[in-house]
């Protein structure tokens, strides 16, 4: 009685190898487009968060409370650098926008986003920092604006923070063209 061969034979196992290849080529990029977007919303959320806690310590110290990009989660950035290099939150005792060490105390740092990721302002007004008066309202002038959160400097997918005097949220996409509006329509850039 002869036994039954086992296994598979050289081509079954080069056709499974074969489907196995097409269906991770057709299942990749829609996967890696579910990534970017849900770190997308991850981000802009994260951000909404410090926002409403830098308001939130505001008001319950009683003082002004400043949000800031920072790469060494010490200190405010001064270079040319979005937000994505990090940002700190801290107790801005004077009001001036600048963190003094010695004085004015960390209250929480995050650090920067992954890389091909960007958050950047779209006006000069919260290109460095967004400070909170001691009732919890932005004190930059009273302007609004965006802080606009892109993957690969892409508008199509990308998250916009509305700022206001009181509280932030998420830009919509009224015309379901995947493009966040401002008032004045779909964003115009990422960088």
């Amino acid at each position: 009685m002869m036994n039954a061969p086992r296994g598979l034979t050289l081509p079954e196992t080069l056709l499974v190898l074969l489907l196995a290849a097409i269906l991770t080529a057709i299942a990749v990029p829609p996967l890696q487009r579910f990534l970017v977007r849900e770190s997308l919303t991850a981000y802009a959320n994260e951000f909404l968060a410090a926002f409403n806690l830098a308001r939130l310590e505001a008001i319950r110290r009683r003082t002004s409370t400043t949000l800031c990009r920072s790469a060494d989660y010490h200190s405010c950035d001064t270079e040319n650098r979005g937000w994505e290099i990090g940002w700190i939150l801290y107790e801005d005792r004077n009001a001036d926008g600048t963190r003094q060490t010695a004085t004015e105390p960390l209250i929480r740092a995050w650090g920067p986003l992954a890389a091909r990721y960007t958050l950047r302002s779209n006006i000069s007004n919260f290109t460095h920092r967004i400070r909170f008066n001691p009732l919890g309202v932005v004190a930059n002038n009273g302007v609004g604006g965006l802080l606009i959160l892109c993957y690969d400097n892409e508008r199509v997918g990308a998250r916009a923070i509305v700022i206001r005097p009181l509280r932030p949220r998420l830009a919509l996409d009224t015309n379901g063209n995947g493009i966040p509006e401002s008032e004045s329509g779909d964003i115009e850039r990422c960088s």
